[in-house]
């Protein structure tokens, strides 16, 4: 996993309750628009002048009717129902008006092949319930948080954390972003986004990690890769300083669900 400096940088969760779209992953998106391909349970994302298939979901984690259509990550999409698209705003516009049922053809490019993916567009209401977390944290240490359901309302949320941090980093698995402060590796701020198993860990803004399993913490970089190592279910100890108290947090280390992305501007 990146870290990420001094940028803007968001973190998105994905989770449908009922048909899980992604196993937990982290990834970086580029910069710029982003459509969420809710019909194949995939991610498009802008590539140059072309709009390319960032991510996508497995066929049997897709809608029943969406199954066989054959797209892939890496496929690039020429054109939608006969129209050139060449920017992820291109594509949604085109897609935005088409009617639900209308069908849909994709004119891809995978590899050295050339094919059409058709299919047809979805009520959204046919779906399964899909909640949305999303996370932006500015350089100036502004942090926005917004959570979304299909259908309902969008809350959104605004609190600032020190801006002074360096190599900010989303930990899902730990319910956390970490940051280097002044040499620390010090708690950002707590992921909106509960994670089950982590009921008993009380990390707190500014507290300072110090050991991980018995291991000194020397930067956010280590920090993440040794903890990227340990096992799911495997024992987890961490100590850390909240002001001069040292705390110790014992658990098993969780599975995160959902899809994770970082996009920088």
């Amino acid at each position: 996993m990146r870290a990420i400096n001094k940028t803007l940088m968001t973190l998105a969760m994905l989770t449908l309750c009922a048909l899980p779209a992604f196993a937990q992953q982290m990834r970086m998106l580029p910069a710029g628009d982003i459509f969420e391909f809710r019909e194949l349970g995939a991610i498009l994302a802008q590539e140059g002048e072309q709009v390319k298939f960032l991510a996508v979901s497995s066929a049997e984690r897709r809608p029943k009717a969406y199954q066989a259509v054959d797209v892939a990550e890496g496929d690039l999409i020429l054109f939608l129902n006969g129209k050139r698209v060449k920017t992820v705003k291109e594509f949604e516009q085109n897609y935005n008006a088409l009617a639900i049922g209308d069908t849909i053809k994709l004119g891809l490019h995978r590899k050295e092949e050339r094919m059409i993916a058709a299919f047809a567009k979805v009520d959204p209401k046919d779906l399964p319930v899909q909640v949305a977390h999303r996370v932006m944290v500015g350089g100036d240490g502004q942090v926005t948080g917004e959570k979304s359901t299909d259908g309902g309302k969008t809350f959104t949320m605004q609190r600032r954390i020190g801006g002074n941090a360096s190599d900010i980093t989303p930990i899902p698995a730990l319910g956390v972003i970490i940051g280097s402060e002044g040499g620390k590796v010090k708690v950002v701020d707590k992921l909106p986004i509960p994670t089950k198993g982590l009921e008993n860990v009380d990390l707190l803004a500014d507290d300072v990690l110090q050991t991980l399993n018995g291991n000194a913490i020397a930067s956010v970089p280590a920090f993440n890769a040794a903890f990227e190592k340990i096992a799911v279910g495997a024992k987890v100890e961490l100590q850390y300083l909240r002001k001069d108290k040292a705390m110790t947090a014992s658990f098993n280390k969780p599975e995160a669900k959902g899809q994770f992305m970082i996009k920088t501007n």
